[in-house]
């Protein structure tokens, strides 16, 4: 039972540590690494990146100030095969704009289908004062919101990244806000969830122990009852769990199996005890 806990705390705090952030305007949702500081451009009608600007639905660009990440797009038909090489080199435009760095493409394109995506996609290789780095130029087609997504990352394992990029990207029309539906399906490792998940916890921690006082009681245990105050916890604990349901259901779900665990073992009472040690007067040991 304890091997089964640490694996589920383990995958958890896999899962946690990875900070994203959040990008949800023009129609566009994705997650990436908080670590990037990322700028939005406005792209011209001749493909002219202009700095400053802002993007729009149609039209724009966003990325890294260290050129890691890119994601562009445009509104347009969908394309033809024959272009789809053309498309891919030009990506390298990204890189090449900057007179210290050589990108460039290695090996042939190649076709995955990721999350409903027909993405086409090329490995490859920057170059900066003789230092090499892998990376991947790709682009996709979104039927809903009729616009072609171009996409650069540079990482050591740039498949693997870009498949987790869009597994989580949501593209939708004009007409729909993406908030409108963003409901259930948040990233786990967004900032709002890991903050919710420590506050469900903590409240968990502090309602498991008072809990246990008061079922002592019930069985004729010589114990003074905690503070009434604490039955706001209760409500905080369900309200919590019903927020982080909301934003995603199947990890709430998760949660609500890992504090059952921690309830039973019994960690979530060990550390109530600890947190409510000002407010308890009991001081039998066995509690």
């Amino acid at each position: 039972m304890k091997k089964l806990l640490l694996i589920i705390i383990f995958l958890w705090l896999s899962a946690c540590q990875n900070n994203l952030q959040n990008f949800d305007k023009y129609g566009i949702n994705f997650s990436i690494s908080s670590e990037l500081k990322l700028s939005e451009y406005f792209i011209s009608e001749n493909g002219e990146i202009i700095k400053p600007g802002t993007a729009n639905f149609d039209r724009g660009l966003i990325g890294s100030s260290d050129l890691e990440f890119s994601l562009s797009w445009l509104k347009s038909p969908e394309l033809e095969e024959m272009y789809f090489d053309t498309i891919l080199k030009n990506l390298l435009n990204v890189f090449n704009y900057h007179p210290e760095l050589s990108a460039e493409i290695i090996g042939a394109r190649k076709e995955i289908l990721i999350s409903n995506y027909k993405v086409n996609y090329a490995n490859i290789i920057l170059t900066q004062e003789g230092t090499q780095q892998k990376g991947i130029v790709a682009f996709w087609y979104c039927t809903n919101s009729k616009r072609l997504f171009n996409y650069t990352l540079l990482h050591n394992r740039p498949l693997e990244e870009m498949s987790r990029f869009l597994n989580a990207f949501e593209s939708y029309p004009n007409t729909m806000s993406s908030k409108q539906i963003k409901f259930f399906n948040m990233p786990i490792g967004t900032n709002i969830i890991i903050i919710l998940t420590i506050l469900y916890f903590f409240v968990a921690a502090i309602t498991t122990f008072d809990m246990r006082i008061n079922q002592a009681i019930k069985q004729g245990a010589d114990f003074i009852p905690l503070p009434k105050w604490l039955a706001l916890f209760y409500w905080l604990m369900w309200a919590f769990w019903i927020w982080i349901f909301i934003l995603n259901w199947y990890y709430a779900i998760i949660l609500f199996v890992i504090k059952f665990v921690l309830k039973v073992l019994p960690v979530l009472e060990t550390i109530g005890r600890i947190l409510l040690k000002p407010f308890n007067p009991n001081k039998i040991s066995g509690i």
